[in-house]
């Protein structure tokens, strides 16, 4: 499948906003399932291969089924708004873009 030159622009413009950034926050969506949680990390992960420090925040915690992916390389960059609301708030006022 060959990149269209809009999305291989939009795709530069996000590397160059993460490459001019230190702290990013990836959030998701309510009651996040494995789509949420896969793409979060994995975002997150592309960040910090770019030495950026990187925190996932999720609306509410991640289900116990999916615990095998936060758990227990990333425990510590995860947030749940609903039982760490100061420290998401902490986080995203301290960090450079919310992806």
């Amino acid at each position: 499948m060959k990149m269209t030159v809009d999305l291989k622009e939009k795709a530069a413009a996000l590397r160059k906003i993460v490459e001019n950034s230190h702290k990013i926050v990836t959030v998701s969506h309510v009651n996040p399932d494995g789509d949420a949680v896969g793409s979060s990390i994995g975002t997150a992960c592309w960040c910090e291969s770019m030495g950026k420090e990187v925190t996932c925040l999720f609306p509410n915690p991640v289900p116990d089924t999916l615990a095998f992916m936060v758990k227990p390389l990333r425990k510590d960059k995860i947030l749940d708004y609903e039982t760490s609301r100061e420290k998401a708030e902490e986080a995203i006022r301290d960090c450079d873009p919310v992806i």
